[in-house]
C-alpha cells in the first residue's frame, strides 16, 4: 500500500470520528438543556441526589470503580420513589442515545 492511501484513509477515518463525537456532544447537549429544563420541576430530594451525583462525578480524586461504587450507594440509599424516577430518567436517556443515527457519518 502506498503511503498516499494509508494517509487517506487515516484522514476519512479521522473525519468520521470527529463526525461522531460531534453528535455526541451535540445529544448530550440536548440531554443537559432537557435536565436544566426540568429543575425547577424537581423536588428538593431530587435536588439533593443530583447535587451528590455531580459531587461524586465531578470527584477527580478517585477512580471510575470507586466512582461507580458510590453512585450506586447513593442509589441504594434513595427511597422507593427516587429510585422509581431514577429508572424512568435512565430508561429516557438510553432511547434518547438508541434514536442517534450514526449510519450516515
Amino acid at each position: 500500500m502506498s503511503s498516499m492511501f494509508i494517509t487517506l484513509s487515516f484522514l476519512f477515518v479521522a473525519t468520521k470520528y470527529n463526525e461522531l463525537i460531534e453528535k455526541l456532544q451535540i445529544e448530550g447537549k440536548k440531554v443537559e438543556n432537557a435536565i436544566k429544563a426540568n429543575e425547577g420541576k424537581m423536588s428538593e430530594e431530587e435536588k439533593k441526589f443530583v447535587e451528590k451525583a455531580n459531587e461524586i462525578n465531578a470527584n477527580m480524586d478517585i477512580t471510575n470503580a470507586e466512582n461507580q461504587k458510590q453512585i450506586k450507594d447513593l442509589i441504594d440509599s434513595a427511597s422507593p420513589e427516587m429510585k422509581a424516577k431514577i429508572q424512568g430518567d435512565i430508561k429516557k436517556l438510553t432511547d434518547a442515545l438508541k434514536n442517534i443515527d450514526i449510519t450516515n457519518l
